[in-house]
């Protein structure tokens, strides 16, 4: 027997099918699909974002969802990733340990990652340094810390 959300993943690819809808056609809401399925919202939303992370539909926030285009991934708009580690870190993990890397690289290809390896300095200042850095750029970034700083930064 099937988990409630990949039959209900099937039965939405199903429809998709069935209504002939088309790359860049919009597809039911959460609630449009719990009603129109029969199952909680709950349930609705999880084989939603299953076919989001399949690529066979698309979820913009506030716009909605879409059918998406075949073999195209989804483009987050980021142009650099900033990755921030301690050296503790690297000499007990080693860089590609967690799979994040790789992670960024398969669902942003065209985003630009740039190491910041935490060593001598104070942490939070240089932390704070590469945050302020992307903030100020052109291009839209993205900081990831992976480092041990207690203070948290918003953005």
């Amino acid at each position: 027997m099937k988990p409630a959300i990949v039959d209900l993943a099937e039965r939405i690819q199903t429809d998709i099918q069935a209504r002939k809808l088309k790359p860049g056609d919009p597809y039911f809401t959460t609630s449009e699909t719990a009603r129109s399925f029969q199952v909680s919202g709950t349930t609705a939303n999880r084989a939603l974002q299953l076919l989001t992370q399949r690529r066979v539909l698309v979820r913009k926030q506030r716009a909605g969802t879409f059918i998406a285009e075949p073999g195209k991934k989804q483009s987050y708009g980021l142009k650099c990733v900033h990755l921030v580690v301690h050296q503790k870190f690297l000499e007990r993990e080693g860089l590609l340990a967690d799979g994040i890397v790789i992670g960024i690289q398969r669902e942003m290809p065209d985003a630009e990652l740039q190491f910041n390896f935490c060593l001598t300095r104070e942490e939070e200042v240089y932390v704070q340094e590469i945050v302020n850095r992307a903030l100020k750029s052109v291009s839209r970034s993205f900081a990831l810390q992976r480092a041990p700083v207690r203070r948290t930064y918003r953005f």
